[in-house]
């Protein structure tokens, strides 16, 4: 999805996506609530395919997004380059955890996995 775009602009695109969460705007979420029961399921472990509710990593654009170009950055190196901003959303649980600390004022990256 994002192979012909050069690391520099995945970057740009990833940290979009990423203020565009931290901005609780409540884009790509379920009734525009990130704090939505599936995503504390979701932060929790628990398999979205056996939810009651209309949201998984299969269907949540934004995820898709998201963790398509975490893979990506990866493969450039991302990790090894220290950034502060960098968060992982290549799982759904990630994702989610993410989602939840935001929406409850907390930093994000106390849980990550």
């Amino acid at each position: 999805m994002f192979s012909q775009l050069t690391f520099s602009q995945q970057q740009l695109l990833y940290l979009g996506l990423k203020a565009l969460i931290e901005s609780k705007a409540g884009f790509g979420f379920i009734k525009g609530n990130p704090a939505h029961p599936v995503y504390l399921e979701g932060s929790e472990g628990k398999d979205p395919d056996q939810s009651e509710y209309p949201d998984s990593p299969s269907k949540n654009t934004l995820y898709i997004m998201l963790s398509e170009l975490c893979r990506h950055l990866k493969e450039g190196g991302i990790e090894e380059m220290g950034y502060t901003w960098w968060y992982d959303f290549s799982t759904w649980q990630n994702f989610c955890k993410f989602a939840l600390a935001v929406s409850q004022g907390k930093n994000p990256k106390e849980f990550s996995s």
